[in-house]
Formats: structure tokens, C-alpha cells, sequence
């Protein structure tokens, strides 16, 4: 039996990690600090493009820690967020 996981995907280095599974849902997931253990920098994560947004609860608030969704049949790509220029610190 195949343990359900992931795959994950930052610049060349990819990796297949295992994901969790809800006691109260049945859906698997996969924790944010999870994948910070593997990729130290990853702070978003996008499908095919699009930005992911943290899963939430019944109540619309985000879990704690964060997690996101499983998408079995793709690569997740990791991003990592930089600072963010504003009109005080404009780019160079």
C-alpha cells in the first residue's frame, strides 16, 4: 500500500511528502510546517498558476497551524515571498 502524499516543487528540487488526513472530514491535507521542515522558504503555494488560500473551518477561520488542500494529481509549486516595494522604497 502506497503512503498518500504530495509533490512538491521549488526551482529544480522536488519531493514527495506525506500528507495528513482529517479525524473529523476524511480529507487529506498537508501542514505548512510539514513543508517547511523539507523546503525552509516556502511561505505560499500555487497549482497549475493559481495561488492556493489556507484551508478553513466551518467557521471561516483559517486552521492553525495552516494547511492546505491535496491536489494528488499535480505539483505544487512553492513560492517564496519577498519584500514588497512601496512608493517610500521604490525599486531600483
Amino acid at each position: 500500500m502506497t503512503t498518500p502524499h504530495q509533490r512538491f516543487r521549488q526551482g529544480d528540487a522536488e519531493e514527495l511528502l506525506a500528507v495528513r488526513k482529517d479525524k473529523t472530514t476524511g480529507e487529506l491535507y498537508s501542514l505548512v510546517i510539514d513543508i517547511q521542515e523539507t523546503f525552509p522558504d516556502a511561505l505560499r503555494f500555487k497549482v497549475n498558476g493559481v495561488v492556493l488560500n489556507f484551508l478553513v473551518d466551518e467557521n471561516e477561520q483559517r486552521y492553525e497551524p495552516k494547511r492546505i488542500a491535496h491536489f494528488p494529481d499535480d505539483v505544487i509549486d512553492i513560492t517564496v515571498v519577498g519584500p514588497i516595494a512601496t512608493l517610500e522604497n521604490p525599486p531600483i
